[in-house]
């Protein structure tokens, strides 16, 4: 057997006491400080890189192990498995606690800060500003815009805040496929810009993100019956994808003709019909005459109190 291999397993073995110890003292404080709960999530994370390794290790001791002692290290397997997975459930159970109060304390700080900064002296008049919700991102390119746009007024710019603040709540705000991207950034003040422009340069992409908004108003819901809410939501995915088009730099001025086509192939029989005859007395239909159309008739069907 390699003692190179040995040595490696002993040494993930002895990480991960490291980790029991230290979740089992936080344990034993029964409360933390914020402080606390950003070590330990972090922690956590890095912890689960320690299984696959153990994985790796104890594979390549088994395929040159005698099979006289095959059996003991499946008794050492056995035991990391038990130890790994009972400490990461306690550390999951502790951060379960502190999970809705971390993040309802990160949106009410940002949006606290943030609207001392854009209002200046109001809070000094008694003025009291609406919470404002912090962004959440999962990685979709269609939803990158709107999150990138959002943070950075409340948070990126935001210079009540410090550096390791705005990774906080960075960290609070990604979710998914767009978390993993800053998974193993160093949670540090420098660490903060790094991440930033590690999520930025994924997701900055101009070409996937008109591919996305694009595909989206090709895929925008059928509408089988017709609603008041039905018809607005056609309606506001439709100008939001378009908006979004359009900050790309992309000229959207003669895509009327194609869009018309779209929205209306979205229609049900009813408002198809409806819409032909209301465009038949225009001679070239643009697509605000259709999203009046539209509005309108959800209009109707909302002041007659049709169910969505």
């Amino acid at each position: 057997m390699s003692e190179q291999l040995i040595r490696q397993r002993g040494s993930i073995k002895g990480s991960l006491t490291s980790f029991t110890k230290f979740v089992e003292a936080k344990r034993a404080e029964h409360v933390l400080s914020d402080a606390d709960v950003v070590q330990l999530r972090d922690r956590l994370l890095r912890v689960e890189d320690l299984y696959k390794q153990f994985n790796e290790v104890q594979f390549e001791i088994e395929a040159v192990i005698d099979d006289a002692k095959l059996a003991e290290q499946h008794d050492e397997r056995a035991n990391f498995d038990n130890a790994y997975f009972k400490i990461t459930a306690i550390a999951k159970i502790i951060l379960t606690k502190y999970e809705e109060k971390d993040d309802n304390m990160s949106v009410h700080s940002s949006a606290a800060a943030f609207s001392n900064v854009a209002s200046g002296s109001s809070s000094s008049k008694g003025v009291k500003l609406p919470v404002i919700s912090m962004p959440k991102f999962s990685g979709s390119y269609e939803n990158w815009l709107e999150f990138r746009e959002t943070f950075e007024s409340l948070v990126h710019q935001n210079e009540a805040l410090t550096p390791i603040q705005r990774y906080h709540y960075l960290r609070a705000s990604l979710e998914g496929s767009a978390a993993q991207v800053i998974k193993s950034v160093e949670f540090t003040a420098a660490g903060y810009e790094v991440a930033w422009q590690t999520l930025c340069d994924r997701y900055n992409n101009a070409k996937l993100l008109v591919h996305n908004h694009i595909k989206s108003i090709f895929s925008l819901d059928i509408i089988t019956k017709e609603t008041s809410g039905k018809i607005r939501k056609l309606v506001d995915d439709l100008s939001k994808h378009l908006r979004s088009v359009e900050q790309l730099k992309q000229n959207i001025e003669n895509w009327d003709p194609l869009l018309i086509f779209i929205t209306a192939s979205k229609l049900d029989p009813k408002t198809l019909v409806e819409w032909e005859k209301y465009s038949a007395e225009i001679e070239i239909p643009t697509l605000e005459n259709l999203k009046m159309f539209l509005r309108s008739r959800a209009d109707l069907f909302r002041n007659h109190r049709v169910p969505d």
